[in-house]
């Protein structure tokens, strides 16, 4: 036994053995978060041995994370010690309160201890609360490579809008992420660096955001963009439209697309120029230019869609969402395997001139068109979907429970060939119903008047499928014997589903 003591603090403490700068780096990793107080993890490290202690104290990098959830004196000590390494900067104004009351001067004491090493910055999360100032400097931050800026909701309603200075390619050469959240900038001429590849500006009012040319030219001058947001932005168009001469602009890489809440035509404008891979993810929400949206969407989709490498979209939804003041509300979403679009309309006219763009005669594309309905048929009429009640494309309607009688009965108002009969949404071949009441009566009386022939124009087409709830809802009770007679006049083949359970005749 005496043998093999001397030997024994090697083999229980073999981390001792390391090179300083491998233990120093181990150390380094066992650091929390950014965004948790980093004081209390470097005390403990510190503590555990002499030789730890000495390595902790003298390797700058394990200083380089300065976080405001530490006090100030220990920031003041970590922007020291960190000498000149590249520093981590993460501040989030929540905790900046003191008890119940707001505490600007720490605050402003961060920030400016922050601005003193900008030369240093590498990573910059700054989310605090300024109704009246933004003290950013305006020397060059080369080391600088990401940069989120953020302010709290007050700064929204603030008369005159918290702006930074322009981060452009020669003050910082190494920007690959930059975002903005209710941040305006001083000026939006000067192109961000050619290495930026996350572009974010989110809740810019039109006083502190770019206008039209002024984006297109940043947009440019970043052809290795692959994530791109540019959300609820006033984004003014130039007077002069200079914006009419800008070219196309690439984005080989581009992974993910978002371009929501802007004004009908920036965002028509900006899109029609974009060009990306088939795979981008693309999130689209915008009005669509009235009083014919068809001209809009071949401005925008044309090229997207007449590709052959862009097989995007193989769903069409209109969702009719209730009524308003001003009106029905009308929504027409765009689905596919990386997309979702989504376009306010302001009248069924111009839903109909979309849908059919689509879905068109000179179209070769064939689109199935969803129907859903959020309003109740029966207390607003089914004339308000008259403009598309007679589309062939519509394949699918889901609807709450009223609506079903209306339904059931042919219309006398839409002119078809031969003065046949038309039903409407002729097309149908799915229908849920989201919220059923246990009596069938109207299901049953809907399904079997539109069975028999189906020879011409406007026929009715038999229902394939049935669907009662939803299966993430809870199940409501039915009655067996309304859902037999149901299967009774349901076409040969169909499918009855309850709340996401196929209803067999043996049930």
């Amino acid at each position: 036994m005496s043998i093999h003591i001397p030997q024994l603090p090697l083999a229980v403490q073999p981390i001792d053995t390391l090179p300083v700068e491998i233990l120093a780096t181990v150390l380094t990793l066992t650091l929390p978060p950014i965004y948790y107080a980093q004081a209390p993890q470097r005390r403990n490290l510190a503590l555990v041995c002499r030789r730890w202690n000495v390595v902790i104290e003298s390797t700058p990098s394990f200083w380089s994370k300065i976080s405001s959830e530490d006090s100030l004196a220990h920031v003041e000590k970590a922007l020291t010690k960190s000498k000149d390494c590249p520093i981590d900067l993460y501040s989030d104004w929540p905790y900046f309160y003191a008890g119940e009351s707001w505490n600007p001067p720490r605050r402003d004491r961060f920030l400016e201890l922050a601005n003193r090493h900008i030369e240093r910055w590498r990573h910059v999360t700054l989310d605090v609360r300024d109704e009246d100032r933004f003290p950013f400097p305006v020397t060059p931050a080369p080391l600088l490579e990401s940069l989120k800026v953020s302010l709290g909701s007050t700064v929204v309603e603030a008369e005159t809008p918290v702006k930074i200075t322009m981060f452009d390619s020669t003050s910082t050469p190494r920007l690959r992420e930059f975002w903005l959240d209710n941040v305006g900038m001083v000026e939006w001429k000067k192109p961000f660096s050619p290495t930026l590849s996350e572009l974010t500006i989110k809740n810019v009012e039109y006083r502190g955001g770019p206008s039209l040319s002024e984006l297109l030219t940043i947009l440019i001058s970043c052809p290795n963009i692959n994530v791109l947001e540019v959300s609820n932005v006033g984004v003014e168009l130039d007077p002069e439209e200079g914006w009419t001469s800008t070219p196309l602009v690439e984005f080989p890489d581009l992974q993910k697309l978002t371009l929501c809440d802007l004004e009908d035509q920036v965002t028509e404008e900006i899109f029609r120029r974009l060009r990306f891979p088939a795979d981008c993810a693309v999130r689209l929400f915008s009005g669509l230019l009235p009083p014919y949206p068809s001209a809009s969407l071949t401005s925008m989709f044309s090229h997207h869609l007449d590709n052959p490498n862009h097989v995007v979209i193989d769903q069409l939804t209109i969702w009719i969402r209730g009524i308003a003041p001003r009106g029905i509300i009308d929504v027409i979403r765009i689905e596919g395997p990386r997309w979702n679009v989504t376009f306010e309309l302001d009248d069924m006219e111009a839903m109909r001139d979309a849908v059919l763009w689509f879905n068109g005669n000179e179209s070769t594309r064939s689109i199935p068109v969803s129907l859903e309905l959020d309003y109740d048929v029966r207390a607003y009429g089914i004339e308000l979907l008259s403009p598309i009640i007679d589309l062939q494309c519509i394949t699918r309607i889901a609807l709450n429970s009223g609506g079903l009688t209306e339904l059931s009965q042919p219309l006398d108002t839409v002119k078809v060939e031969g003065d046949k009969q038309s039903w409407p949404f002729p097309a149908v071949r799915e229908l849920h119903v989201k919220h059923p009441k246990a009596e069938m009566h109207p299901i049953i009386k809907l399904v079997g008047r539109r069975r028999g022939k189906r020879d011409g124009l406007g026929a009715a087409g038999s229902l394939q499928k049935i669907k009662f709830g939803d299966e993430f809802n809870t199940v409501k009770p039915a009655q067996p014997d309304s859902l037999l007679l149901l299967l009774d006049v349901v076409d040969e083949g169909a499918e009855v589903y309850w709340y996401g359970k196929q209803v067999l005749r043996d049930c």
